[in-house]
């Protein structure tokens, strides 16, 4: 299924490539969390680049962050720019061409570290908007002033719901392996980045004030945040989605990472490539998710 709506969306955006006078291409947002639609979102822009097309990314209404207080492109809520330019031809930007990014694999150049190439794509197309790295920075200072910080991803909510087919798997996992990191960096610090509060509490009374989080939305009863697979909760969409950005930003300036699989700390990792990671989902469970992430 997920091949077929590959196929069909490629060729949508070959016949496109073939008018003589082009659409503007305004890539949707997938209706998917934070970082699965902003990966979408980059790997539309290379298959536009492929075929010398311009647009830009609008998430709207079908977006899971588009606030209806800011109302606008949710997109241009945390990133510098939307746009992307590589049409040959005239393109008719009152006319625009709506492209829904299908769930992919995310293909690389041949001979290409994944990483690294994402990296480009992220500088070009997805880099925060400058309040958003003030506020990371404003944590960094004020909060993680050490000189060793690992960062850890606990991902709950849907996790345990088996959602998409994730796994779960125990908190003491994560728990012991910051006890071995913290073992070989004596005076490093946690920083805690989850949608649980449960994850949080239990951090706290294993590490006390060694943990460091943000105050952010959390969930108490495995509902999720961002409305995954649910409602949601109800939080400001603008706020949950700054929150999210915040903490995939400040793990990408950590010294190590810690991670089950998610989107976020795929953009964390990317955004860091030479950033070293240790994937509890594969150590623990057998299960790689996104393969390129590891090469």
């Amino acid at each position: 299924m997920v091949a077929t709506l590959r196929s069909i969306a490629d060729k949508a955006l070959q016949a496109v490539r073939l008018l003589p006078v082009q659409p503007e291409i305004r890539i949707l947002s997938g209706r998917c969390g934070l970082f699965s639609d902003v990966f979408m979102a980059l790997n539309s822009i290379q298959k536009c680049e492929k075929y010398n097309l311009s647009g830009h990314i609008h998430w709207g209404r079908r977006s899971l962050y588009f606030d209806q207080r800011l109302a606008g492109n949710a997109y241009e809520y945390f990133f510098k720019t939307s746009g992307f330019s590589f049409s040959n031809n005239y393109v008719l930007k009152r006319i625009p061409f709506l492209y829904v990014p299908p769930g992919d694999d995310y293909p690389m150049p041949v001979g290409r570290n994944p990483r690294r190439h994402f990296k480009q794509l992220i500088d070009a197309f997805a880099t925060p908007r400058g309040d958003v790295i003030r506020r990371v920075d404003n944590f960094r200072r004020t909060r993680l002033q050490a000189k060793s910080v690992v960062g850890i991803h606990v991902r709950r909510t849907d996790v345990l719901t088996n959602s998409e087919g994730r796994r779960a798997q125990p908190i003491s996992n994560f728990v012991e392996s910051a006890e071995r990191w913290l073992t070989e960096n004596n005076d490093g610090l946690i920083f805690l980045a989850t949608d649980d509060s449960k994850v949080v509490m239990e951090f706290y009374a294993r590490f006390g004030d060694r943990v460091r989080f943000q105050d952010a939305t959390r969930s108490s009863d495995g509902t999720s945040i961002h409305g995954h697979y649910d409602a949601g909760i109800d939080v400001s969409a603008y706020k949950k989605g700054l929150e999210a950005l915040t903490d995939a930003l400040i793990l990408s300036q950590c010294s190590f990472l810690i991670r089950c699989f998610s989107f976020l700390t795929n953009y964390s990792l990317c955004n860091n490539p030479d950033l070293k990671f240790l994937d509890l989902d594969k150590q623990n469970l057998g299960v790689v998710r996104t393969p390129w992430i590891h090469k």
